[in-house]
């Protein structure tokens, strides 16, 4: 695309062409200037600013106050003081307002090009911060310092994305939830977690667990305990358990500014690789604009493909930032990873979560649950730590003063989502009992004229309804004695 400036540049370089054959001794000043309709002075600035300065004094710059001469400078603030305010107004508005003051202080109404000029020549960091606001601003222009991992394993990134896909899991169309974690140094995937949950701790615990752990596929050889774990602000990765998890493997975990995403580049970055690179050519892909067409793979059909892409595809191309595939860059750093003793003893660090309880005489109480084992009886007051998986609420692990003591177990076979929906059905039934009950009192005061309305069920009155004569019936003798 030609600019102004290779426009500039083009004239310069005619200007030389023509002042060549002087400088080459092959003819006189004035002929170039009679030859070329130009005058004589004006082939000798040329000669001059060529000396001076070489071939970028033959350039002319544009002046700095193009578009503003004859301007006052309070009406030139006024131009860009309109402009700047929020929400923006068009610039055929401003000129038309611009022209009303003109006409008020009897100055020259600029031009609509002039009133142009100055609202583009307003620096970009300077629009944003006035009409889309700080966090707008800090978003595009605020200086960041990006941090390079020095090495693999040293900083693991996790985060969640709603993928741009639908696929269908028990007859039902669902966008599914990828949560992943990426090695800074060389944005190798160790672990991700798919499914059709929203973001929890417990899906970050799944991907982590798979993070860390050793892979059966030597195309995917990442694993080992990071250094640190950058993370940002939501409720899963601050939760408690996440602290918990950190502080018993010796991780840092280390979070980002709340609403300022930007220090998660590198996984925003591999999020849109997946939409884009996988999901763009699978059925079900959610393009801007199409429609739903039925054609759907599964969910558990969906993270096959994603896995066989992440593998053979992802890990395996050059990546543009590293020069390098991200699995050769991981090997190529040679590090040896740091393990736990057993897959047992993580999943006991992150698929569990752990809370403080004491012994009763009839066991453990947790979530409206008892827990019951016969080697507990000789603890009875004891406070213990417990930990449990929350999919399977069948069995707790009990720990007294650090150590294990045994596993306790539930007669009910309950997780804790089957837990929650049967509280939630007694409720329910609870509400409609009480709800047909009011219905039977409404309906009977109503049809027999009664205003009264017994004890419980004060809230069927009518909020703003003026209180009434009582119209219950009364005996003979009562009637005798209030008339009397």
């Amino acid at each position: 695309m030609t600019t102004a400036r290779n426009l500039r540049e083009d004239k310069a370089l005619a200007k030389y062409r023509l002042v060549l054959p002087y400088l080459q001794g092959n003819t006189s000043l004035a002929s170039i200037a009679h030859s070329n309709g130009v005058d004589v002075r004006t082939v000798r600035r040329w000669l001059r600013s060529l000396e001076a300065k070489g071939f970028a004094g033959l350039i002319r710059d544009t002046r700095a106050d193009r578009g503003k001469r004859n301007l006052p400078i309070e009406l030139q603030k006024l131009i860009e003081g309109l402009f700047l305010r929020r929400p923006p107004m068009p610039i055929s508005t401003i000129h038309r307002k611009i022209a009303d003051v003109c006409k008020q202080h009897e100055w020259s109404v600029p031009s609509y090009p002039t009133v142009y000029r100055i609202v583009r020549a307003l620096t970009p960091s300077l629009v944003t911060l006035a009409q889309d606001g700080s966090k707008a601003y800090k978003d595009k222009f605020d200086l960041v310092l990006i941090r390079e991992a020095d090495r693999a394993n040293e900083v693991w990134q996790a985060d969640h994305k709603e993928l741009d896909i639908l696929v269908t899991l028990d007859g039902k169309v669902i966008k599914p939830w990828l949560t992943a974690i990426i090695d800074d140094y060389s944005r190798a995937v160790p672990g991700y977690y798919i499914g059709a949950d929203a973001p929890s701790v417990l899906r970050t615990s799944l991907a982590f667990r798979q993070g860390i752990w050793r892979k059966p596929d030597m195309n995917w050889a990442i694993c080992g305990i990071p250094d640190s774990f950058y993370v940002d602000h939501g409720s899963d990765f601050t939760s408690r358990h996440l602290e918990q998890v950190a502080a018993d493997l010796r991780v840092t975990l280390t979070f980002s500014e709340i609403g300022e995403p930007r220090g998660r580049g590198k996984i925003e970055r591999f999020f849109r690789s997946v939409n884009q690179l996988l999901c763009a050519g699978l059925p079900g892909y959610l393009a801007p604009g199409a429609k739903k067409n039925g054609n759907f793979l599964t969910l558990e059909q969906f993270e096959i493909v994603f896995q066989n892409w992440l593998l053979s595809d992802y890990m395996q191309k050059e990546h543009s930032e590293i020069g390098m595939s991200p699995l050769a860059k991981w090997l190529a750093a040679e590090i040896i990873p740091n393990l736990p003793d057993s897959l047992e003893q993580l999943d006991l660090l992150l698929l569990t979560v752990k809370k403080d309880r004491s012994i009763r005489a009839d066991g453990i109480h947790f979530n409206s649950l008892r827990y019951t084992n016969v080697a507990l009886g000789a603890f009875v007051g004891y406070p213990v730590t417990i930990r449990y998986d929350p999919r399977d609420l069948q069995e707790i692990r009990v720990y007294l003063q650090g150590e294990f003591l045994c596993t306790a177990s539930c007669e009910e076979k309950l997780s804790l989502k089957e837990l929650i929906r049967t509280r939630n059905r007694i409720r329910k039934n609870l509400e409609r009992e009480i709800n047909a009950r009011a219905d039977l009192v409404r309906l009977y005061m109503e049809s027999s004229g009664h205003r009264e309305i017994p004890d419980g069920y004060e809230s069927l009155t009518a909020p703003n309804e003026p209180p009434t004569a009582n119209r219950l019936k009364i005996y003979a003798a009562d009637a005798k004695t209030t008339n009397s």
